[in-house]
């Protein structure tokens, strides 16, 4: 279950015009945010590691105040201590299980009229 904190993800409308790829990874994290939580704070992360990347001086509109709302959610929703490090013996088979329903609900579910109708 989501609690209080997990579902104020920061929305994927509210990022830059400059960070468009950090608007899909905070979509990934809002889609799995109820079934895999641990994958949500790793996409959030990983939407604050590509926004210093983008713009490591803080230099377009709003993207100081992007990056501190993803600072201060994952401050509050990292149970693990370990700031959005991938821990190999927990979250390994984690994102595994998590590619694989994704496989199974999207790409399976898109494919499957297609071949129905060849």
């Amino acid at each position: 279950m989501v609690d209080d904190h997990q579902a104020d993800i920061p929305n994927s409308e509210m990022v830059p015009s400059s960070h468009a790829k950090c608007s899909s990874i905070l979509r990934v994290a809002h889609h799995c945010r109820r079934t895999y939580p641990r994958i949500a704070y790793i996409c959030v992360h990983g939407a604050l590691e590509e926004s210093k990347r983008i713009n490591p001086l803080l230099l377009d509109r709003g993207v100081p105040q992007f990056r501190f709302s993803l600072n201060c959610w994952i401050q509050r929703n990292d149970e693990t201590g370990e700031q959005g490090q991938i821990l190999p013996n927990t979250d390994v088979p984690y994102l595994q299980n998590f590619c694989l329903d994704y496989y199974e609900k999207t790409i399976v579910a898109l494919i499957t009229p297609l071949a129905s109708n060849i």
